[in-house]
């Protein structure tokens, strides 16, 4: 199905322009981790006093490392993005100024502000008699620094320098990477408690949201090996991270997730994700 197709399939549409569409056609994702450049005292002190504010109203949110986007580029099917560590108070406080049509060009990307990259996966379960193409999770988020109370496919989250990254990639070489695999594992263990394996993981475009959180996101699908019955027993026996509201398990076909969207205020990258995922997948 085209991409247009899909969005037109969903009723989304009118909100197609929320997010821009980076990259599409990569089979193969590339992540180079270089030394980032060091902030000076008084960036240092403003994003210090920025952070301590937020935090009074968002006393869970955390200020972790960061992969901050510097260049991004294909060739032959392969996507490498060149990130630097930054730190999540650096990105939350470049936000408002940064401009929702964002221009992809010129070196660095993050010259201005931190510019934090994440990615977002669409989990589908196995399918069973009952839900015959499986289930997609979503949840409610939680008090979150953004989209706060809007719906989003799981798992998803911000890159970790620290947490994510690998010596070397898989042909040996000595630079430094961050491994998408690691931080999928990372954030299936803290949002899907007990659904931490996966298989088939598939690439599904780079997108930007133009409101919101303002950041790129790598947006992928995975096939869980649970059926949606004990995948629902499963996190109905554990206890999900801080972020995670609630769990909604939603029919992986059209029509399923066309009423779901029509109810739910979804981010605005899920919007993108779900399109996407329709158009290679249904």
């Amino acid at each position: 199905m085209e991409l247009d197709q899909a969005f037109k399939a969903l009723g989304l549409e009118d909100r197609r322009a929320e997010c821009r569409l980076l990259v599409q056609k990569f089979t193969e994702i590339k992540i180079l981790l270089i030394r980032s450049r060091r902030s000076t005292n008084g960036e240092k002190e403003l994003v210090r006093a920025f952070w301590d504010e937020h935090i009074k109203t968002h006393p869970n949110d955390t200020n972790d490392p960061i992969a901050s986007l510097m260049y991004f580029s294909v060739k032959k099917g392969e996507l490498l993005l060149t990130v630097r560590k930054k730190n999540f108070a650096e990105h939350l406080y470049g936000l408002s100024s940064r401009p929702s049509e964002f221009v992809f060009k010129g070196t660095p990307l993050d010259s201005k502000n931190a510019l934090a990259l994440s990615f977002g996966a669409v989990a589908v379960t196995k399918p069973s008699e009952k839900y015959p193409q499986g289930c997609i999770i979503f949840s409610k988020r939680g008090k979150t620094a953004l989209n706060c109370g809007e719906y989003t496919a799981l798992p998803g989250g911000y890159f970790n320098p620290t947490k994510d990254f690998t010596g070397k990639n898989s042909n040996g070489d000595k630079e430094k990477y961050i491994s998408l695999e690691k931080a999928v594992e990372r954030e299936s263990s803290e949002e899907l408690p007990g659904l931490d394996s996966y298989e088939n993981l598939e690439t599904l475009g780079l997108i930007y949201s133009c409101s919101g959180s303002k950041q790129p996101l790598i947006a992928i699908s995975i096939k869980l090996p649970y059926a949606t019955e004990l995948a629902m027993q499963i996190l109905r026996s554990r206890k999900p991270d801080w972020e995670v509201e609630n769990y909604i398990f939603v029919p992986a076909d059209i029509e399923g997730l066309k009423e779901f969207v029509k109810e739910h205020a979804l981010c605005s990258h899920d919007v993108w994700k779900i399109a996407l995922y329709v158009a290679k997948n249904l």
